[in-house]
């Protein structure tokens, strides 16, 4: 849904919203702490981590668009979820 790599060693704006969102996600749908995160993700501290989360929340809350791309991704994982239950 962002077309980029999350792990890119960059600052791009496109890249650091994935990454948030990324770990918004794991954080959500898995037991991971925050420490494992960092490495699905490509950061190296776990309150880089907690600082994704709690920014991705921010940007829900502010811009649409962000807030529509987060709730489609649920849906997709809840919707496969569901299907793994049966």
């Amino acid at each position: 849904m962002f077309s980029t790599d999350i792990k890119a060693n960059n600052r791009k704006q496109r890249t650091i919203f994935a990454r948030q969102a990324a770990a918004y996600m794991l954080r959500m749908y898995t037991r991971l702490s925050l420490s494992e995160i960092t490495s699905y993700i490509g950061v190296n501290d776990h309150t880089t981590v907690l600082y994704s989360i709690n920014k991705c929340k921010d940007i829900m809350d502010s811009e649409y668009w962000y807030k529509e791309k987060i709730e489609q991704l649920c849906e997709e994982i809840d919707k496969y979820a569901l299907y793994l239950s049966k």
